[in-house]
């Protein structure tokens, strides 16, 4: 037998047979209110009623013009003077935000930062504590 009349007489039964083409997937109507595959699939369930809020999500904005508008209305809460806005530490897209004003103290608006001044309030709350235990020490009169 002819190695080329081999391969198109017989079939394998184990093979399947390719599909047709169905027409084009991308040109079907689509419901397109919402933004994400989360926010369809909840608003398919119908056990609960979630409310889709569409002022989350990220945004670009120009640093200059915002920030300059809040320079003019923000003032520092121990010197009274205007805050300077600036971008550091450069990261693609992302960016840490300093702020400066005219008592010479730099702190920066990041995640990093605030728990670090939140460790440092817990820490001078923690020594109040232990002065006010000092000074009411048990007594004569306990």
């Amino acid at each position: 037998m002819d190695r080329k009349s081999s391969q198109g007489g017989h079939r394998r039964a184990d093979r399947v047979k390719k599909r047709k083409f169905r027409g084009n997937q991308f040109t079907s109507e689509e419901d397109t209110s919402f933004t994400s595959t989360s926010a369809t699939k909840l608003k398919k369930t119908e056990d609960e009623e979630v409310i889709i809020e569409d002022n989350y999500g990220y945004c670009i904005l120009e640093f200059i013009s915002v920030f300059t508008a809040l320079t003019s209305l923000v003032l520092c809460a121990t010197c009274k003077e205007e805050i300077k806005f600036s971008r550091t530490a450069s990261r693609g897209l992302g960016f840490k935000i300093s702020l400066q004003c005219g008592c010479d103290d730099v702190t920066y608006a990041s995640m990093e930062a605030r728990t670090a001044r939140r460790s440092e309030r817990a820490s001078e709350n923690s020594q109040f504590e232990v002065e006010e235990g000092t000074l009411y020490e048990a007594g004569i009169a306990d």
